[in-house]
């Protein structure tokens, strides 16, 4: 059975903790390639796989992504890639920044 745990987690149903148990548990089952199982998207996942917590997602999802590149502050092309998630700070949020910023112009 899927489940979507970060519209769950943003409504309240599960906790943190709770999403991490169920993701661990369709892991552990083969039930999650890129997220399905689990109803995350390409993007989603590969965020959480960089270390952003499942609530940092929720929270994106609802009120929406970072936009701009951390270090050069151009529009960030979530769904394309070429972004990495960083920590402002151990156990902080996240920010994202191209992997490669595009030239000036």
């Amino acid at each position: 059975m899927s489940r979507d745990i970060l519209d769950d987690l943003a409504s309240g149903q599960i906790t943190p903790d709770e999403a991490q148990k169920i993701f661990d548990a369709a892991l552990s089952a083969g039930q999650v390639g890129l997220g399905e199982g689990v109803g995350m998207n390409n993007a989603e996942y590969t965020a959480h796989c960089q270390g952003v917590w499942f609530s940092e997602l929720a929270r994106w999802r609802k009120k929406g992504w970072p936009e701009k590149c951390a270090r050069c502050g151009r529009r960030i092309d979530v769904p394309n890639f070429g972004w990495i998630a960083k920590e402002t700070k151990p156990d902080g949020d996240h920010f994202l920044q191209h992997i490669d910023c595009p030239p000036k112009r």
